[in-house]
């Protein structure tokens, strides 16, 4: 089991039938989290951080890659040759998309929306399908099956979370 080093989430990958659940509660969280941040939803607290704006932009796009990442490995079917797992371009994303720039309201209702499309093709992955696989370059290269993939993603919301939950208390 893999646990995150800053925010202490243990990768159970025996939770991953869970995953749907979770990522609908946790991102709804997350978007009332900014719902309420008022002004302080667009304040980075230094330069090089995200504010609350920018990391519900990053989950939403996080969740919208993942999901894609799901089909793309369901639809391979090639266990000796798994896809490889197209990068989100996370810092390019930040300006191309204009995070910064972003309405809370239109994001609020994007990222449960993300959440929902995702949760929905988890939900229906095949209990023999949880075995589909892609190579995935994070956090370090390695194949990785739907499992992780789930249990990852739903790593992303909670660590954002909480990231988004300290800046707002400062």
């Amino acid at each position: 089991m893999y646990a995150c080093s800053e925010c202490g989430f243990g990768h159970r990958l025996d939770e991953a039938a869970d995953v749907p659940a979770r990522l609908r509660a946790d991102t709804a969280a997350l978007a009332d989290l900014v719902r309420a941040a008022g002004v302080a939803v667009t304040t980075r607290p230094a330069a090089e951080t995200w504010s609350p704006l920018e990391y519900a932009c990053h989950v939403r796009d996080v969740l919208l890659t993942k999901r894609e990442q799901v089909i793309e490995a369901l639809l391979a079917g090639d266990e000796d040759d798994p896809p490889e797992a197209r990068t989100m371009h996370r810092d390019e994303r930040v300006l191309l998309e204009g995070y910064a720039e972003s309405d809370p309201v239109t994001v609020d209702r994007q990222l449960r929306d993300a959440a929902e499309l995702l949760a929905s093709v988890l939900e229906r992955v095949p209990p023999t399908a949880w075995d589909a696989r892609l190579r995935y370059g994070w956090p370090t290269e390695a194949v990785r099956d739907l499992r992780w993939l789930a249990v990852h993603t739903w790593h992303e919301v909670r660590h954002h979370m909480r990231d988004v939950a300290a800046q707002l208390e400062r």
